[in-house]
């Protein structure tokens, strides 16, 4: 079964991305939400699911956004190696140039 944008009980939703060099046959760019086959969306995440690390800042949870972090988010300006780091850090490994799903849950607070 897919786990295509699908919240579950532990109050979080998953996020999945799908990143590729060239459109998709099977979807369309256009204005309208469109929501694919959950057999095809099952099909990529066998043919190009990969693994990722996530890394935590120690301390970070349930901090506010730095004024550079609304900044940066705001697209008013980039963030450079001299800023603090995000509070996660995600880290995929993947082939050049092949097609990348990813999955990442995001942790809602209560």
């Amino acid at each position: 079964m897919s786990t295509l944008g699908r919240a579950d009980a532990t109050t979080a939703q998953l996020l999945t991305a799908l990143v590729t060099a060239a459109p998709l046959a099977e979807i369309s760019a256009g204005t309208t939400v469109q929501k694919p086959d959950a057999a095809l969306v099952e099909q990529w995440e066998r043919q190009w699911s990969s693994p990722i690390e996530r890394f935590e800042m120690v301390g970070g949870a349930g901090r506010a956004d730095t004024r550079t972090e609304k900044e940066a988010g705001a697209q008013t300006r980039l963030l450079t190696q001299e800023d603090e780091p995000p509070q996660t850090l995600f880290r995929v490994v993947a082939k050049p140039g092949a097609p990348l799903l990813v999955g990442v849950r995001l942790h809602i607070a209560r």
